[in-house]
């Protein structure tokens, strides 16, 4: 079902503009070049404020856009009704832990436009800020670049820092007129969101860990980071650094021992989330397998990110007949322990999200130093284009979540792929895209897909299942991200990605799959969301030719949708700074002598419209059947006989 979900607030005209369009034309032709600046909001900002206090405001000067987003705060259930805070105490244990209770101020966004900065911190818009904003939400303020158009060539990208806890992770644009992105050439925030969750070094071995969440290392491996936070503020507000619990939209980490980390989320229906992905079931005897699980989870699904696979097993014990947590199984029993999928996001209000990051792959190789596990994938981060003008081409436009880790020998990447031990991590989750245009968006390709759980690879020795014995948890793969476009032009993706597998090495065979059942309890994320439905509005006038000494009477439309209550419109003397002269959708003039152009913008809005008033001292003449003249009041003129022939 389509809907709408925010406005964006835009003007449009078809003579020269006062700010739009001041960094000029651009072409983007080598790779990876980054058109934004950053910086942090430092100041709790209230609804309707028109100054903040910024980390720096270098760079930044009247007239130029910015883009502001709070990225983190949201309140997650954390069971402190039954926690002890003694690290040694396991709870929470509930399905419920890490639900979303409010999202507060985060994903709140809006463009603004700079009338003046004061100082080196602080910054002052011509209209009211629409949203509050918070500093313990983790806010950026992102400096736009405002182009007259921009063509990204076939051997041109633009990205992004990373997300690195305070700033990064965004790409935000306006271009004025046309863009286009070539075959080959993209706008790419792929991985540079939520940070995925860390490995851990030289930590003890622990047998039957079940740990939703958990402050000691022997418990499970890291969670994620999402819209709750990272992982330092796990430790202090959810006594949960560790363990398979997925917070908000971030994926839960491997519990002890040895299971798979969780897929981060981002988009999707929140209604439909179980925290344990979608079962694989393309193979006959996978059914088999999954429904040892429990009866029916072959067809189970689950929107967000999926599920990481079972715990340590060694035993050449059949997988498509002896269900998991068998006492058979040896080692840690093939438990159902792993990271949870982080849970999808609420995109109906018009807040924006980064992709959530996976869950980390449990490891217990306490002798050696080192960790075997594999780390969990970073969500995708945001790509925000605000267009005037068509987007076309045959180039992307990319939000991707990256790939769990697979595990790893000697602590190090696997130099092929099938070397290492212990759990994978799980995938990072698709980011977002949004393409607000007056335009057509039209040719481009568009992806915010999940990345793909990492594999569960063992070294030069080690087989699985019935071939040999050991076997220890993939990844679960990430959900799918956001796409919100204004039509429903562009090719998009959403999918969640694959989960993990089980891989070993047999002698001269090489690399081999288990054919048995290489999910081994690891599952996909789910769809994301694609909205075709964006709404924006913007203005219309024209300039007008008045005599001398006479006033004119201006007026301003409001077209496309307008939102409610209607935005103030506003008109200036000035294109930027200055108090407005008159508001509404007429403003005439006082009388004139020369010519003068006056601006007019609304609020909320991030520009102003120029119009001029062309004073002469006679009107142009109309074309009629006959010889005519235009005066202006109180002037004469002479009337001449040209007829020829006799009546």
């Amino acid at each position: 079902m389509k809907k709408t979900i925010f406005f964006l607030y835009i003007f449009c005209f078809t003579g020269a503009f006062a700010q739009k369009g001041k960094n000029g034309i651009a072409t983007i032709n080598t790779l990876n070049q980054v058109v934004n600046s950053y910086t942090a909001l430092t100041s709790d900002v209230a609804i309707g404020a028109t100054t903040i206090s910024v980390a720096s405001t270098a760079g930044l000067n009247p007239g130029d856009l910015i883009f502001i987003i709070q990225m983190q705060g949201t309140k997650v259930n954390c069971h402190k009704d039954t926690i002890s805070f003694n690290p040694n105490d396991s709870k929470p244990s509930t399905i419920n832990y890490g639900e979303i209770e409010n999202y507060y101020t985060c994903g709140n966004n809006e463009f603004a436009q700079v009338t003046s900065v004061p100082n080196g911190t602080t910054l002052t818009f011509e209209c009211a800020l629409k949203n509050g904003y918070s500093t313990y939400g983790v806010t950026q303020i992102v400096k736009v670049p405002r182009y007259i158009s921009l063509t990204v060539t076939s051997t041109g990208s633009i990205t992004c820092p990373a997300w690195n806890g305070a700033t990064g992770g965004v790409i935000a644009i306006e271009v004025d007129g046309t863009t286009t992105i070539n075959t080959g050439g993209k706008i790419d925030a792929s991985k540079l969101g939520f940070r995925g969750g860390k490995v851990h070094v030289g930590r003890p071995t622990a047998f039957g860990g079940q740990a939703w969440g958990h402050l000691l290392v022997n418990e499970g491996a890291n969670k994620g980071e999402g819209i709750a936070g990272d992982t330092v503020r796990y430790g202090f507000l959810f006594n949960g650094i560790n363990g398979k619990g997925s917070i908000a939209n971030a994926g839960g980490g491997g519990v002890a021992n040895n299971a798979g980390g969780g897929g981060g989320a981002n988009a999707g229906n929140i209604l439909n989330w179980t925290g344990t992905g979608n079962p694989d079931a393309s193979v006959a005897g996978w059914i088999t397998a999954w429904n040892l699980e429990s009866a029916s989870f072959a067809t189970s699904t689950s929107t967000g990110g999926g599920r990481g696979g079972y715990t340590y097993s060694n035993s050449n014990s059949n997988p498509t007949t002896t269900a998991p947590g068998n006492g058979s199984w040896g080692g840690d029993n093939r438990r159902v322990q792993g990271g949870l999928g982080g849970r999808p996001l609420d995109y109906s209000t018009g807040r924006l999200f980064l992709g959530g990051g996976g869950g980390a792959g449990d490891s217990d190789d306490p002798a050696t130093g080192i960790s075997f596990a594999g780390a969990g994938g970073n969500g995708g981060g945001l790509v925000y284009l605000l267009s005037y003008g068509n987007v076309s081409g045959g180039g992307q436009i990319l939000a991707n979540g990256g790939n769990g880790d697979s595990t790893r020998t000697n602590g190090n990447p696997p130099l092929n792929d099938c070397l290492g031990r212990d759990a994978a991590g799980g995938a990072g989750a698709g980011g977002t895209v949004v393409i607000n245009s007056t335009g057509i968006i039209s040719g481009v390709t568009i992806n915010a897909n999940g990345g793909n759980g990492g594999k569960a690879q063992l070294k030069s020795g080690y087989t699985v299942f019935n071939t040999s014995k050991q076997a220890y948890g993939p990844g679960g793969g990430g959900g799918g991200g956001y796409i919100g476009l204004t039509n429903a032009g562009p090719t998009t993706s959403v999918l969640g990605g694959v989960n993990g597998i089980v891989q070993y090495i047999s002698g001269a065979e090489g690399c081999q799959i288990d054919n048995l059942f290489p999910p081994n309890g690891a599952t996909k994320g789910g769809v994301g969301e694609v909205n075709t439905s964006l709404t924006n509005f913007y203005i219309d006038t024209t300039n007008v030719t008045i005599c001398s000494g006479n006033t004119a009477t201006l007026t301003v439309s409001l077209l496309g949708t307008v939102p409610s209550p209607t935005p103030t419109i506003n008109w200036y003397s000035a294109n930027i700074g200055g108090s407005p002269i008159a508001t509404g959708t007429t403003f005439t003039t006082p009388s004139l002598s020369a010519t003068t152009t006056y601006y007019v913008g609304t609020c909320q809005g991030v520009y102003r419209i120029p119009v001029t008033v062309t004073v002469v001292s006679a009107l142009p003449s109309p074309v009629p059947s006959v010889t005519a003249a235009s005066i202006c009041s109180g002037q004469s003129v002479i009337f001449t006989n040209l007829s020829t022939g006799t009546s």
